[in-house]
């Protein structure tokens, strides 16, 4: 059962997945898909945050050093609230 925020990544996912079928290896299909509705759900679950507290909040840097950057810290008056996610190859 999907919860209305999950609804909502859901769609977002499936839209970037028709955009983005041009560009996509085949072989990847399924392991891509997920990973796509992950980073969807957890920008959806960011944004609910910022949108319910009253705050100053920043991102961190989004240079990963060496590796793909999936999304940057997230700060919450000036202390991490999500830690950033790097994916290494």
């Amino acid at each position: 059962m999907l919860t209305f925020f999950g609804t909502i990544a859901a769609a977002v996912s499936e839209g970037l997945l028709d955009q983005l079928q041009d560009y996509a290896q085949e072989s990847a299909g399924l392991a891509r898909n997920t990973h796509l509705l992950r980073l969807c759900e957890r920008a959806v679950t960011i944004q609910s945050m910022i949108k319910r507290h009253p705050s100053k909040w920043t991102f961190g840097d989004w240079d990963a050093k060496s590796g793909s950057m999936s999304f940057p810290s997230v700060f919450r008056d000036g202390t991490m609230v999500v830690n950033q996610s790097i994916q290494y190859n």
